[in-house]
This record gives structure tokens, sequence and C-alpha cells, in this order.
């Protein structure tokens, strides 16, 4: 029986251990959008042109499955798991069981909050050719889409059901009451989570370049590792991106080490732990070598003892290494 023993660390050069807490996992396929609904589901739509339809799948907890009969550019999940799709010609879809809905109106980004509402920027002409020109802001009702002041280029929907957006020069508001709210910072893609977090990935003028992540402190941007176009977050406050080459990312959170007595040390001779085995167990050191590296390796293993024992790493040259100990019974 294979066990994750504990997830130790990153180690950054020079020699030194870094308070880093967070790696991406990269995922199979390639994506234009991502959505990520309120228990967790995970449907994105393509890699494909900018601003062309492309195919939706839903991610079964190894793969992308396509999603049949349909195509969008722009994709968010609702607290039932189902999506919510603009279409390249800004037609907007749901997805009831297993039906796709045509709704009435146009639009250029849909968000569905935590608590169920909807939002949606409206469609403000070509958005190719008028890459910076906003949309009207509409929720909807339940059966037609309601105008409620303000533009905006991307919309996401908080865990209240307030709306939060971003413009096509970058400004970034949120709804407070029947007001938008101007906060500092500038962005190009914003997402929220049902656990209350807000995610913005920063504002690059014109092309579709990847863009530093940042994560709401409740008054202003804080700079998270990772760089990314779109991204969607996640019941446990951390998103999946999707970067401008089209790559998929999961942000995960490395656990605080929890081997009694054991000790991590990280000197010019390389990278070791110190832990307590049990007889006949097989202790394994794997690493990454960077936080995109889809597949750990291994750099250390020995048969425990009873006794306290080291594995090491002693070529951890690499810019970045995420280490982590496996433990196998026999």
């Amino acid at each position: 029986m294979k066990q994750t023993f504990v997830l130790l660390s990153v180690v950054a050069m020079p020699w030194a251990l870094v308070a880093q807490t967070y790696f991406y996992e990269k995922m199979p396929g390639g994506a234009n959008d991502v959505g990520v609904g309120g228990a967790g589901e995970v449907w994105i739509v393509g890699q494909g042109a900018a601003w062309s339809n492309t195919g939706v799948y839903r991610w079964n907890g190894s793969t992308f499955e396509a999603e049949a009969n349909v195509s969008g550019v722009s994709i968010s999940v609702g607290p039932d798991g189902l999506p919510w799709l603009i279409a390249a010609d800004g037609s907007v879809f749901r997805k009831q069981s297993t039906i796709w809905q045509k709704l009435a109106g146009r639009g250029l980004d849909v968000a569905v909050g935590a608590e169920g509402s909807v939002w949606m920027v409206g469609w403000p002409g070509d958005p190719v050719a008028f890459p910076t020109l906003n949309g009207d802001i509409y929720r909807w009702s339940g059966t037609a889409w309601v105008e409620v002041g303000g533009g905006a280029r991307r919309i996401s929907v908080d865990a209240t059901g307030a709306a939060w957006i971003v413009t096509g020069n970058g400004d970034v508001f949120r709804r407070a009451t029947d007001t938008w709210v101007k906060l500092p910072g500038r962005g190009s893609d914003i997402a929220c989570g049902p656990d209350g977090s807000v995610w913005l990935t920063g504002y690059v003028a014109g092309g579709l370049s990847d863009r530093q992540v940042y994560r709401w402190d409740g008054s202003t941007w804080v700079g998270q590792i990772g760089n990314a176009i779109r991204l969607a977050v996640a019941p446990n406050g951390l998103p999946w991106v999707v970067a401008s080459n089209g790559d998929i990312y999961r942000l995960h959170e490395l656990q605080a080490p929890h081997l009694a007595g054991g000790q991590v040390s990280h000197t010019a001779a390389g990278f070791q732990v110190n832990l307590p085995t049990q007889p006949g167990v097989t202790y394994s050191l794997l690493f990454k070598p960077d936080w995109t590296t889809p597949a750990w390796l291994t750099a250390d293993s020995l048969r425990g003892d009873g006794l306290n024992r080291t594995l090491s790493d002693a070529s951890a040259t690499d810019p970045q290494r995420i280490y982590r100990v496996d433990a196998v019974a026999p």
C-alpha cells in the first residue's frame, strides 16, 4: 500500500529553503477558457484561435471528455455543476440536464455565482476588432436579462451573488448594493471562488500574452506564483488557469511537514530529510524539477529499520525543486 508520507517544501537557488507552499499541476489537453462549479466540476472550451468556437469538455477526474454538438468561447459553471456558455457570435446557452438551451440576448462573457445568480456582459460588437470596447452588464431574472448599468469585458460572481468586473482598459470594480466600487490595480480576467476568494490576471495592453496572477486580500491585489490569461476558482479557493499557449494548470497547496521528529536541511551538499522509519517500509524522496512538471521523480529511497534515517538529494541544482516523501508498506 502506497501513501504520501509528507509534502515537504520547495527549494530555490542559491542553497536556501523557501517558504513556498504552492505548486501548479499541468493538466491534459488545451483550452481557451475554464469554468469551475461550486462542487468542483470543471468544464473548458477547447484550444483554438482567438474568439472562434471550440468544443466543450468536462473533467472526469483524469481527462477531459468531449460534450457532443456544442461549441463556444467563454464558459462558467453553476452550483449545480452545469455550464453556461457564450458562442463566438454572442449567442448564450445553458445546459439543463442533457439539453443545451439557447437563451435570448447576446453576450461577451457570462458568470454564475455559488448561490446561483447569473450575470452577463452584453455584446459590444466584434471583440477582436474592438478589443477594449465594453459591453453593458445584465443579471438573469430567471426569464430574461435585466440591465443593471455599467460596462465590462470580463465578469465573475462572488459567493454572495455580487458581481466583480474588469473593463476594456483593465479597471476593476465590484458591485456593492446598487453601485460599482472601483478597486486598485488593473486586470484582464477575474474569478471568484465559492469560499469567498477572488483572483485576477494582471493587465497587459493588447495581445494575448500571459499575465501575473493575483489574489485579493481585502484591500489590494497580492501577487501569486504563475501567469495566465484565464482562470476560475475551485471550492478550495485555488484556481485552475489557462496559459496563452492553451496549457491548463491547477494550483495545489503543499502541506506542512508532519514527520514526528523529522528534520529538513539544505546545504551546499544538497537537500536532506531525517525521519523515523518503520521496519520493512520503503521510503522514497521524490521531487519535481519545477512547478510546471507533471511527474514526480525519485531522488533517493531506503528500507526502514525502526531507526531514524536520512533521505537526500545531493544534486539539487534546479532553480526550483519541490520535494515529498512517499512511504510504501510491504
